[in-house]
């Protein structure tokens, strides 16, 4: 199946860029380096999704983005000749949002995905806080969030990884770090603050 829509995108390219008919979305994705679809967000929205596109306009503020009905946010570095990534923004919702269309409009030409390439608003893929401890602290004091997480990679010392800040209210924490060892997402684990 894989190799048969690798095949057609081949096939068709060529003929889309002889056209000039504004931008095309190729197919949608979790990362620039998979095709796999579809594309699930966190009902919170901040997923960010990759949109393999051709005949886009390449300044970020000139394109715009939708979910189904959700504006999907490009970043001032969400541009490049062959992709446009955006995060996602909160669905609202408690529940599934199944099969929505991502809609690209550039140079005010819209562009409106069909299956397979739409994206869905998921409660697995959530992240959720279930505890907090101690629930009272002071400055430089460790505070532990318990929670089903969706942090994959935590960096190198010199990136954040998939983290973009943990904050208590306003205070962005100094420190933080999964206690255990492992980082295993989509499970209940401690996160540190401090």
């Amino acid at each position: 199946m894989m190799t048969n829509r690798i095949l057609f995108l081949l096939l068709i390219l060529p003929y889309i860029l002889s056209q000039n008919v504004g931008p095309t979305i190729l197919y949608i994705s979790s990362s620039p380096d998979s095709v796999v679809a579809p594309v699930s967000s966190s009902l919170a929205g901040g997923t960010l999704i990759y949109l393999k596109v051709i005949g886009h306009n390449p300044m970020p503020s000139q394109n715009s983005i939708m979910v189904g009905s959700f504006p999907c946010i490009i970043p001032a570095d969400g541009v490049i000749d062959t992709f446009i990534s955006c995060y996602t923004t909160n669905s609202k919702s408690n529940l599934d949002i199944s099969n929505l269309p991502v809609t690209l409009v550039s140079y005010s030409i819209p562009f409106t995905t069909s299956s397979p390439n739409l994206v869905s608003y998921a409660a697995a893929v959530t992240p959720q806080l279930t505890e907090v401890f101690p629930s009272v602290g002071w400055a430089n004091r460790t505070i532990y969030f318990l929670g089903i997480h969706q942090i994959s990679e935590l960096g190198d010392g010199r990136s954040m990884g998939d983290v973009v800040g943990l904050r208590i209210g306003s205070d962005l924490c100094s420190l933080f770090d999964i206690v255990q060892g492992s980082i295993n997402p989509a499970t209940a684990q401690y996160i540190q603050c401090i």
